[in-house]
């Protein structure tokens, strides 16, 4: 497929048929087992390799960044993240005090980008979480 497509149709390939998917209720499973996420993340990993290819081996950090696709960790992020920003959940937070990692996440993104209208944050939050490799090993 790459002989025929260039790097860009690629990726909105990927977007379509395996972000969309991982992306799917990810806020509710995205913190499951180590076991579970590690599948994914290998598929992950595997998908994009094949599109830009690389070689089994080649480094996955590389890849990622070289692509600028999120890894499986900062998709879970930027997931919360949009979800806390939608549904006010931090605001929750302070009225109920419950101990989360959420008000840690919340707190570390940027003001520039917790003040843009929620239909607008999606681009800027990726690129935040690209430039700043805010979820390596962070989250999972």
């Amino acid at each position: 497929m790459g002989e025929i497509l260039d790097f860009r149709t690629l990726k909105t390939v990927y977007f379509a048929l395996t972000e969309s998917v991982i992306n799917y209720g990810f806020v509710v499973w995205g913190n499951t087992s180590l076991a579970t996420l590690s599948k994914l993340q290998v598929a992950q990993k595997w998908i994009i390799k094949i599109m830009l290819f690389k070689q089994k081996r080649y480094s996955s950090e590389l890849v990622f960044r070289d692509s600028k696709i999120l890894n499986l960790e900062q998709l879970y992020l930027k997931s919360l993240i949009r979800f806390m920003m939608k549904y006010d959940f931090y605001k929750e937070y302070l009225q109920h005090g419950q101990n989360t990692r959420s008000p840690k996440v919340y707190n570390d993104v940027p003001n520039s980008i917790k003040r843009l209208r929620y239909s607008t944050v999606k681009k800027e939050l990726t690129r935040w979480i690209i430039d700043s490799q805010y979820a390596i090993n962070y989250v999972i």
